[in-house]
């Protein structure tokens, strides 16, 4: 019994089922006078998958997932809060190491744990800032309407200093959300 050699379709190279005239895949002739030519293959251009990520991105995910999870085991109120504060920078570290690879430059695992650390720096200090300033004017007020309501308590000067300590943290919470956009936009390449 001697085996035959499968047809292949001179346009597409697919395996022809059974005797016909047309491609079952592409529909085109199968007696072309190119026949005996192997088909043309358009290489696609080599730009990066709009949803991919590196093996890398994937154990940083898996890494803080895993440290997330461990945490709102552990510690609860502790796991949450690391919750709040990874996911923003994990996102924005991704979006300026898939903007450097769309550029065309090389982004080193080195790289992406400095950007990820420092973000998580950033993000954990305005964290504390805002976090102490709301602090600071929720004594400040609740200090001042005491010493509103029992004028004999000297507690307006307390409030007053609460107060002004909240002032201050804001302002440096909008400083710092101010240079972080700036650090963002030069990640980003000047966007």
């Amino acid at each position: 019994m001697t085996e035959t050699a499968p047809i292949l379709c001179p346009h597409c190279s697919a395996k022809q089922l059974g005797p016909s005239e047309n491609c079952w895949l592409c529909s085109k002739s199968l007696s072309d006078e190119n026949a005996g030519l192997p088909p043309v293959v358009a290489v696609p251009a080599s730009e990066p998958a709009g949803l991919s990520f590196s093996l890398a991105t994937l154990f940083l995910m898996m890494t803080l997932a895993s440290v997330c999870m461990g945490l709102l085991v552990a510690v609860p109120g502790l796991g949450v809060l690391a919750c709040i504060v990874m996911v923003p920078v994990f996102i924005r570290t991704v979006r300026v190491v898939r903007h450097r690879e769309v550029v065309g430059f090389d982004v080193s695992p080195a790289q992406k744990a400095t950007l990820f650390l420092t973000s998580f720096a950033v993000t954990s200090v305005l964290v504390i800032v805002v976090c102490v300033s709301a602090f600071c004017s929720f004594c400040g007020v609740c200090l001042t309407l005491i010493s509103v309501a029992n004028p004999q308590d000297d507690m307006l000067a307390w409030g007053m200093g609460n107060c002004v300590a909240a002032v201050v943290g804001i302002f440096a919470a909008v400083k710092i959300i101010q240079a972080s956009r700036r650090r963002y936009r030069r990640d980003m390449g000047g966007e």
